[in-house]
């Protein structure tokens, strides 16, 4: 076996079909924020975001 049959190829965001590149539409589509792993999705969850006009922070 050489060398090149190990070796990953990719392809560019220009090449991805429409449902899978990053945008404000697609959220889903785009990378972990720096600092979070997989692991901590696994493991931890993601927490949802607040409706729009409501703080998460704030108590009644």
């Amino acid at each position: 076996m050489s060398q090149s049959e190990h070796e990953s190829t990719g392809i560019s965001d220009d090449q991805l079909p429409a449902d899978v590149v990053p945008a404000d539409d697609n959220p889903l589509a785009e990378g972990l924020p720096p600092g979070e792993t997989e692991g901590d999705l696994l493991h931890d969850g993601k927490p949802t975001d607040p409706p729009e006009g409501e703080d998460r922070d704030t108590e009644d």
